[in-house]
Order: C-alpha cells, then sequence, then structure tokens
C-alpha cells in the first residue's frame, strides 16, 4: 500500500460546486509551465472522481489553483482512479478568441487587459487582470487567435510570467485572476512530484476526450 499525500483536494461538480473533499491522494505532480495536474485516489464509491469534475488545491506559494479532469483511469483490482487534469486557464481562454491590434510601448498589465477584453464576445468577463508587479512596457501585437495564445505571448515579449490564480467559497468560484510578475524575479519550478511509485500488472478503463473538437473558428 502506498502512503497517501498529506494534502486536501476539493472537488466541484462542473457547475463550479463543491461536492467532497480529498486528503488520500496517493501521488499528485503539478507540472506548473504546462498547467497540468496528475494524481492518483484510492477508488471511493461515494466520492467517485468523474471526467469533467474539477479539482482544486493550495500549491506551495499558497495561491490557490484550479483543474478540470480531462482524463480518468480506474483500475481493477487494485482500486484506484489516476487522473489527468487542466488548469481551467487553458479551456476558458482558448474558446474566446481575439482580433489582431498592435500594441506600442504599454505595461504588460495593459497588455493582458486588451487581450482579456475580448471576452466581451460572450457577455461573461470570467478573467481579470489581478496582481501586479512587473511594469515595465514594451510593444508587440495581439494575434489573430485565442485569448490563451496571446497571453503566453505577452509573456514572452513583456519578459513577464502571467500566473493564474482563483478565489472561490462553500458556494463556487469567487474570482479567476492573472497575476504578472517580472520572469527574472519569478522562481518557476518545473513541478513537483509527491509519489511513492508503484510498478505491478493491472486492468483500466480510461475516459478520455481531449482530442473531441466541439467548435471550429473560422477567419
Amino acid at each position: 500500500m502506498r502512503d497517501p499525500i498529506v494534502r486536501e483536494f476539493v472537488f466541484f461538480d462542473s457547475a463550479d460546486k463543491p461536492v467532497f473533499v480529498r486528503t488520500d491522494a496517493e501521488q499528485a505532480t503539478w507540472q506548473v509551465d504546462e498547467y497540468s495536474l496528475t494524481c492518483n485516489f484510492p477508488f471511493v464509491a461515494d466520492k467517485r472522481i468523474e471526467r469533467g469534475m474539477r479539482v482544486s488545491f493550495d500549491d506551495e506559494d499558497g495561491v490557490h489553483q484550479f483543474f478540470e479532469v480531462r482524463k480518468v483511469k480506474t483500475y481493477t483490482p487494485d482500486g484506484y482512479q489516476e487522473l489527468t487534469c487542466e488548469h481551467i486557464v487553458i479551456s476558458e481562454l482558448t474558446d474566446v478568441h481575439t482580433a489582431e491590434q498592435p500594441l506600442t510601448n504599454v505595461t504588460p498589465a495593459a497588455a493582458v487587459q486588451t487581450a482579456l477584453a475580448a471576452q466581451t464576445q460572450t457577455g461573461v468577463l470570467l478573467w481579470q487582470v489581478g496582481n501586479v508587479t512587473a511594469t515595465a512596457t514594451s510593444s508587440g501585437d495581439i494575434g489573430l487567435g485565442s485569448v490563451w495564445q496571446n497571453i503566453r505571448s505577452i509573456e514572452q515579449n513583456w519578459n513577464v510570467y502571467i500566473l493564474p490564480r482563483v478565489t472561490y467559497n462553500t458556494t463556487g468560484i469567487t474570482g479567476r485572476y492573472l497575476d504578472i510578475i517580472p520572469a527574472d524575479s519569478a522562481n518557476r519550478w518545473q513541478g513537483m512530484r509527491l509519489s511513492i511509485d508503484k510498478n505491478m500488472d493491472e486492468a483500466g478503463v480510461t475516459v478520455d476526450d481531449t482530442d473531441v473538437k466541439t467548435a471550429l473558428y473560422g477567419y
């Protein structure tokens, strides 16, 4: 038997309402630069983890991270579930697209705000600029594509890290923020593995819809 990871994971339904808490993870890896989380939990019938649920935890800096469960493998007879999760900032800002717009001599916060303005297309302004400690101006372009693509481009052009942060209470998510810090002063650890490896034969069922296309955008 593997020793559990002592960390609190809060699981939410698809409407972002908390449904249960798990503290029995046997392995957890938060890959920062890829905005991904993989973890294993014992199978518990009344706390069964399903694809489409959301899971959250506080990272090593005390920042709240929020993920969508994209893939679930349920193994028998070992009785555990393996999760592959994606940060909600990716899915929520990939579905919103921007028009081309040049930016000249502006702060990174202004560049991010320009990219996020595309959310007005959907009528729901989910993400906003949060805490900002990087103020040096630069120039670049908001390109034709998704908001998320442009956020990653802004990181490169303005030499900053743009870090997602989510707040919530007992009723659900209360805020989604993109904090902006200078790249040269940030400690961006590449990921943390909290696990005891397990190597044995097992059978499993995988539910995976990550390659399913639900929308196409024409330009």
